[in-house]
């Protein structure tokens, strides 16, 4: 006799992206979540972490492998990689900065800021854009016990209709560390990279994403002996550090820019200043004063790292705000309203059929023309990326 094996249940993941969008507007979160219609704009949308996705595969290959014997070639491979249909309009000037980006931090950056950590290697594996799936079904239904046994119970019926749920599908947090890194002491932190227009170390603390990251990692590597001590939110501003600019070339006035806000370094420009005069004038030493004030030990203008430290209270804290989160957004009954801001107009792809909708137009057939289900991140990439022939021994 051949015993059946068991059904396998569908699985339904959660993002931290779902989360951040269900508190945003639950009407986007509908159209745009992979827990409902998870829709994605075609174009634009499709193409947005071109930069990202190159820069994190050059910077897993730099801290974990060594095939290249550069970041900014494996960015160059990962971007010979790609089918023509899937780079940016804009691909070529995506080369130059994302290049520039990263000769600037290895070339320049880390002279001045090395790192004291290592990355972590568990099983011969180095830990970089480390893919983990944590399981919420238990925790889920032990928070909906707990709240049904409260005080108010369950009068309306809704943890019974979010019980069958998660009852019938498996319900797991996806996330990836980018770098899990140990430092001479043995501790061990993850390093999430960021690339961004502007710095935002400021809301750290309150992070979505560096809290669930730290939760993440907790529950992913205490169990095999390595205690987290919070991550490291490493961010490189999409701009590439030039030479001071030269102004009144052939003049008696020639000399470098003065302009505090000129897209250069400290190191830039006291090397071009030396270069040129042998010394360093008096004029300049109130822009390089300011210049070597811009940076310190985490960082310059171009480049900074933040570390956040956890305690395990905070990681409960954490849990439980993914807990309270994920519950609502498995009522299958969840009202999806609109919440508008003045931020709709640049940081949401439906503005289009949302308003469609609100005016009687037919938004519907705008979902179903100008969008189409995310299938995830296209990684196929990887398997056209040519590896220097060294690194295939």
């Amino acid at each position: 006799m051949t015993l059946a094996a068991a059904p396998v249940k569908p699985t339904i993941e959660i993002h931290t992206s779902d989360r951040q969008s269900y508190k945003r507007c639950r009407r986007r979160f509908g159209w745009g979540s992979t827990l409902r219609d998870n829709l994605i704009r075609l174009g634009p949308d499709q193409k947005a972490f071109f930069i990202g996705t190159g820069f994190h595969f050059a910077l897993e290959d730099w801290w974990g492998y060594r095939r290249f014997e550069h970041p900014a070639l494996a960015f160059g491979a990962y971007f010979d990689a790609q089918k023509p249909e899937d780079l940016p309009d804009e691909a070529d000037e995506a080369l130059e900065l994302a290049t520039g980006m990263l000769m600037y931090y290895v070339d320049d950056w880390l002279v001045e800021h090395p790192e004291d950590y290592e990355t972590l290697v568990v099983g011969g594996v180095p830990q970089v854009e480390v893919e983990v799936s944590i399981r919420l079904n238990d925790i889920l239904l032990d928070e909906i016990t707990r709240r049904r046994q409260g005080a108010l119970g369950d009068p309306s019926g809704l943890y019974w209709k979010v019980q069958d749920v998660i009852q019938s599908r498996e319900v797991i947090y996806v996330t990836t560390f980018d770098r899990v890194v140990v430092d001479r002491h043995d501790r061990i932190m993850g390093l999430d990279y960021k690339t961004a227009a502007s710095f935002d170390e400021l809301s750290l603390q309150t992070n979505p994403q560096a809290g669930a990251y730290d939760w993440a990692m907790d529950l992913f590597y205490t169990p095999v002996g390595f205690k987290p001590e919070g991550i490291i939110w490493q961010q490189h501003k999409k701009v590439v550090p030039k030479d001071p600019k030269l102004v009144y070339v052939g003049t008696p006035r020639e000399g470098f820019s003065l302009d505090y806000n000129q897209s250069t370094t400290y190191r830039l420009y006291k090397k071009a200043v030396v270069e040129r005069y042998g010394t360093i004038p008096d004029r300049y030493l109130d822009i390089l004063a300011t210049l070597g004030n811009a940076q310190d030990h985490d960082g310059d203008n171009f480049i900074r790292r933040d570390i956040l430290r956890r305690n395990q209270r905070q990681r409960e804290v954490e849990q439980e705000k993914i807990v309270q989160e994920v519950l609502e957004m498995l009522d299958p009954d969840l009202p999806l309203y609109p919440s508008f801001t003045a931020d709709c107009k640049w940081d949401c792809s439906f503005k289009v059929p949302c308003l469609a909708k609100d005016d009687g137009s037919d938004y519907e057939f705008i979902l179903r023309t100008e969008y189409v289900p995310w299938k995830g991140y296209k990684d196929d990439w990887r398997k056209r990326v040519k590896y220097p022939q060294a690194s295939r021994s």
